[in-house]
């Protein structure tokens, strides 16, 4: 089975909350892991082989640009007690045979571990290099979390997740 890992500074994980003011957006590049797969000549996932997977983002490497913003994110997360948010992939099924496949994995952040399924595209780019992508909405109240309320702002639970990964296959 080949192996790849994300591609520092080409991968990405955006989130985006809304806010009785404005959107507001943190993002990092700095993501860990591994994607374990075989690729059929044609550079589709051999799903008669299970994939596998495990995606590590620290929280503090999340920025916003809003250094109160980021601050009072790591306070609430507890980052000290749960340092990162971790996906492992449980399965992957075909969608319509041309790189979309359903994923369900199982996410886990302060704590607490939730199941979720969405659509995930795989594209081979070359014998060395793969994409995938997704989107996910995860209320933070399902992981024990009480969204913030920084003077008049108030941020509501409803986080967009969206993931890019460049990731090169390890030898």
């Amino acid at each position: 089975m080949a192996k790849f890992e994300p591609v520092s500074g080409r991968s990405e994980l955006s989130m985006e909350v809304e806010s009785s003011i404005h959107p507001i957006r943190a993002s990092t590049t700095k993501l860990k892991g591994y994607f374990e797969a075989e690729l059929l000549e044609d550079g589709r996932l051999d799903l008669s082989i299970a994939p596998a997977g495990r995606l590590e983002v620290y929280i503090e490497s999340l920025e916003s640009g809003n250094k109160l913003i980021d601050l009072e994110a790591q306070r609430r997360f507890d980052i000290r007690r749960f340092p990162s948010i971790i996906a492992e992939v449980v399965e992957i099924r075909t969608m319509d045979g041309d790189g979309h496949y359903q994923a369900s994995g199982d996410l886990t952040f302060h704590g607490k571990t939730q199941r979720f399924e969405n659509g995930l595209v795989v594209t081979q780019i070359d014998e060395r290099t793969i994409t995938m992508s997704g989107e996910i909405t995860v209320d933070v109240r399902d992981f024990g979390i009480e969204p913030p309320r920084i003077l008049v702002l108030k941020v509501y639970p409803i986080v967009k997740v969206r993931l890019k990964v460049v990731a090169e296959r390890v030898d």
